[in-house]
C-alpha cells in the first residue's frame, strides 16, 4: 500500500521550486488516499453519493443496497431519488420466497419478479424522480434483495441521493 505524506505549505509555495520529493508526493498522495492509507485524509462517504457517471461502459452509480421484505403484500423496501434525466438502470438479486419489482414514484414500472435470480430494468428518469424496489413475502416464507443498486452506460452528469431506507441521515 502506498504511504500518505503529506505536503508542507512550504513546498508550494510561490518561489519553491518543484522538487522530486514533492513530485513524488503528489503521485503517491492520491494513491494512498484511494486505498485507504490510514495516515491519509478520509474521503467523506457523501462524495461518493455525488456520483457523475462516464460513458463507455456500464458503471455502478450507488453503492450496493439488501433488503428483506416486510409484509405479504407489495411494500417499498428501497428507493432512491435521482438527481438527473436520462435512463438507469435498476439491478437487484431476489432471494427467498416471496417477489419484488420495480417502482418510479410508487407506480409499477418494472415486471413483477417471484422466482430466485438477478435482474435488471432499465428505467427513464427525470430529475427528482423516485426509483423504488417494492418486496413482498409469500404466506410461507420471507423475500430479500441483495446488491441493488443503480447503474449507467450513458454520461449523465447528476447525483442519486438514497431516500428510504436512511442510511447515514438518508445520504450515501
Amino acid at each position: 500500500m502506498t504511504t500518505y505524506t503529506a505536503i508542507p505549505d512550504s513546498d508550494i509555495d510561490p518561489e519553491s521550486p518543484a522538487t522530486t520529493t514533492l513530485m513524488t508526493r503528489l503521485r503517491d498522495n492520491p494513491l494512498a488516499i484511494a486505498e485507504g492509507d490510514a495516515s491519509a485524509p478520509p474521503i467523506a462517504y457523501s462524495a461518493l453519493a455525488a456520483a457523475i457517471v462516464a460513458g463507455g461502459t456500464t458503471y455502478d452509480i450507488t453503492p450496493l443496497v439488501n433488503a428483506t421484505a416486510a409484509d405479504t403484500v407489495y411494500t417499498k423496501a428501497i428507493e432512491w431519488t435521482v438527481s438527473l434525466s436520462g435512463s438507469v438502470n435498476v439491478y437487484f438479486e431476489l432471494s427467498g420466497s416471496g417477489g419484488a419489482c420495480i417502482y418510479k414514484d410508487g407506480s409499477q414500472v418494472g415486471t413483477y419478479r417471484t422466482s430466485v435470480g438477478a435482474y435488471s430494468e432499465d428505467v427513464a428518469v427525470a430529475d427528482g424522480d423516485r426509483v423504488q424496489v417494492y418486496l413482498k413475502n409469500n404466506p410461507f416464507g420471507s423475500a430479500s434483495v441483495s446488491n441493488a443498486r443503480l447503474r449507467n452506460a450513458a454520461t449523465i452528469p447528476g447525483s442519486i441521493v438514497m431516500s428510504y431506507p436512511p442510511i447515514d441521515g438518508g445520504t450515501i
